[in-house]
């Protein structure tokens, strides 16, 4: 990371970067090539995991499957079925005797209870899906995760129990979705034993390994490319601590501390609120500068590109990692921008197909040492293509479910949460 940095500068010494304005967007210039950034955000495909209204929709051929407040259910024509997994946290599987006796204790004392509380990620490959089911107490905190296994080929599909999950992950809510597919296996990250690192398992949930990273933290996401996670722990004294997780090496960094709350991460910087002012730090260098309410940050290949008032910007300026500015661009007195108006998304979401790609560890002998970028699923519409999976083995136990005829439903439109327009605001 330091090399393509020290890189990155003497190629903006050789030839300066600059900053235009073109046709509702800008136009960055530099050593490292000329883009186009416009003012609207991209246009964004519609995300089955719907986190203001905690529910999962996803439409998989003609099969629908919802995760919402009753559990999971499954519709098609002529079948449908409501599950809510109650039967998973005793299941012999991944519990004991001596520990049902507790858990039916806990359940009595209506501090637990057996039925799936939340949706923390899901992953499918054609019309097999994975996803992982959460239980929360009564005080809010999670105490079991579960894979999850759904075969929409089968006449009458129907969840079955992969195993227990191995490390506490980070999800949040009654939807959201952690869960990644790198290489030929499946991943999420989390906490296990006082740390913090990746916990990855075949496709049928099995040969679950843990890789650590450093010492455990509060919050974890990964970034769009997969590669990278930023991580945020709380001290005792009030200040937040922001790291930064490299999948690919195998490290993990302690950024900055700051005191405020988190509002957001864009282009590898968080935005704090320190309740005088918004200020946005660099998870690469450690760097702060102050930063407008209303300002737009984009990351384009010669820098991090800031502009304000988001819609109709009158300024704008280039930073390289340190928030060392390279360039300025002010409106004209007698320029008018016509506000952006975002794309509107698709609607219809669809299963997602996974991009293999060699992930660490994953395509060689875990003593290899050979690691390989990483790949975060998207939500596409394009059409899933039905891959090999491992064969569910025969001590797969379904999970009981009822079952009355289907009735016709409509599909209706998840809500996508953008994150790149105004500061502070998948998410």
């Amino acid at each position: 990371m330091l090399g393509a940095f020290l890189l990155s500068v003497l190629a903006q010494q050789a030839n300066p970067p600059k900053v235009t304005f073109q046709d509702e967007g800008f136009v960055v210039s530099g050593a490292l090539g000329t883009e186009i950034v416009p003012l609207a955000p991209k246009k964004k495909l519609a995300d089955p995991v719907d986190r203001s209204k905690g529910t999962f929709v996803l439409i998989v051929k003609d099969t629908k499957v919802v995760f919402g407040n009753k559990g999971l259910s499954l519709s098609r024509k002529g079948f449908s079925s409501t599950n809510d997994l109650h039967l998973v946290p005793t299941s012999g599987k991944i519990a004991t005797k001596d520990s049902n006796a507790e858990l039916i204790k806990l359940v009595a004392a209506k501090k637990r209870k057996l039925s799936v509380s939340a949706l923390s990620g899901w992953e499918a490959k054609g019309e097999k899906l994975v996803l992982v089911a959460r239980w929360v107490d009564a005080d809010k905190k999670p105490w079991l995760e579960a894979l999850i296994g759904l075969d929409l080929t089968e006449k009458k599909p129907a969840p079955h129990l992969l195993g227990k999950l191995s490390a506490a992950s980070f999800a949040q809510g009654t939807v959201d979705d952690v869960l990644v597919a790198r290489g030929d296996k499946l991943g999420l990250l989390g906490n296990k034993d006082g740390k913090v690192g990746l916990c990855r398992f075949a496709w049928n949930g099995t040969g679950q390994e843990f890789v650590p990273y450093g010492k455990a933290v509060s919050k974890a996401k990964l970034d769009d490319g997969g590669a990278q996670a930023w991580t945020l722990t709380a001290t005792p004294y009030g200040t937040n601590i922001l790291g930064l997780l490299d999948l690919d090496e195998g490290t993990a960094h302690e950024v900055a501390e700051i005191r405020g709350k988190m509002k957001a991460v864009e282009s590898m910087c968080a935005v704090f609120d320190t309740g005088k002012e918004l200020r946005m730090v660099s998870l690469s260098t450690g760097a702060q500068i102050p930063l407008k309410p209303d300002a737009t940050v984009r990351q384009t290949a010669n820098g991090l590109l800031l502009w304000a008032p988001g819609p109709s910007p009158k300024s704008a300026a280039l930073y390289d990692q340190s928030f060392r500015q390279l360039t300025t661009w002010t409106a004209p007195p007698n320029m008018v921008v016509k506000p952006a108006v975002p794309t509107k998304p698709v609607t219809k979401p669809t299963a997602k197909t996974t991009n293999v790609k060699k992930a660490p560890g994953t395509a060689k002998k875990p003593d290899s040492g050979k690691k390989a970028p990483t790949t975060v699923k998207k939500p596409t519409v394009k059409k899933a293509t039905v891959a090999k999976v491992p064969a569910k083995k025969a001590t797969d136990k379904k999970v009981k479910s009822t079952q009355k005829p289907a009735a016709p439903s409509s599909h209706s439109k998840p809500k996508v949460v953008v994150t790149t327009e105004k500061r502070p605001g998948r998410g």
